[in-house]
């Protein structure tokens, strides 16, 4: 049986690749993964390919370890895998939760790293990964350090993974946009966070996913749509690290 497996599904770029993927018509069944059980429910029933709901929270191992029992129990070929689940926390490090900042380590950083060793070998060639980073992950950014931080590890690991995963016709996608108009901006700012004022244009979680299988269908390493995601990684080019870093703090999540 060939399938899709898509986290972070019940909202934002991880529910948009989950309808673009139904709509291709190439799997046998999307594994819709995601906490909120009532969503997923909601877009299977928009659904055309079959679709297995698994209700799970990714911070916590128990749950890549279901996943890995589920592969292991039928003949499954995986045609795509989207590593999608993801949040992030805007503000001052000092002021934000810790226990939520390592929730968001574990997520963003830990979770992928163990869904990525868990499936692939449950990949041929021509499968294909595309996991959801930021061009928040191109330089260091004050009042969102850790997030940032995150996506920056995300992008070097899939970068090596890649490298290695060629030989076995795997490829891989690096998603990296800019600001997207999903449910990811209203809980990155929460109760105390910042309002984004530069680089702050928007693109549709629609447009984002189109051109990254445009990009996937071509072989590129990097999907990056819109004017504003580029400019914003040309600025990460050009300025230092710490320049990068007060320019976000100081202008694009200034404090008022």
């Amino acid at each position: 049986m060939k399938i899709a497996i898509v986290t972070g599904a019940s909202s934002g770029i991880g529910k948009e690749f989950a309808f673009q993927i139904d709509r291709q018509r190439n799997c046998d069944e999307i594994w819709l993964i995601a906490r909120r059980e009532d969503r997923l429910r909601e877009m299977a029933a928009q659904m055309t390919t079959a679709t297995r709901l698994l209700v799970l929270d990714l911070e916590h191992n128990d749950s890549i370890l279901a996943i890995e029992s589920l592969l292991e129990s039928n003949n499954y070929e995986i045609l795509s895998v989207v590593n999608a689940a993801g949040f992030g926390l805007n503000g001052d490090f000092c002021e934000l939760n810790r226990r939520e900042q390592l929730q968001m380590i574990d997520l963003n950083c830990r979770a992928v790293v163990s869904l990525t060793h868990t499936v692939i070998p449950f990949m041929k060639k021509g499968s294909r990964f595309y996991n959801i980073s930021s061009i928040a992950g191109a330089a260091p950014l004050g009042a969102f350090a850790l997030y940032g931080a995150s996506k920056s590890f995300l992008t070097s690991f899939s970068v090596g993974i890649a490298s290695e995963i060629s030989e076995l016709g795997i490829g891989m996608t690096i998603v990296t946009p800019g600001s997207v108009d999903t449910e990811f901006q209203q809980r990155s700012r929460g109760k105390n966070g910042r309002k984004k004022k530069m680089f702050a244009s928007k693109a549709t979680a629609c447009e984002v996913v189109t051109q990254a299988f445009l990009d996937g269908k071509r072989g590129k390493l990097f999907s990056i749509y819109g004017t504003t995601a580029r400019l914003g990684l040309l600025v990460g080019k050009i300025l230092t690290p710490f320049q990068s870093a007060r320019l976000a703090y100081t202008k694009i999540y200034p404090k008022k």
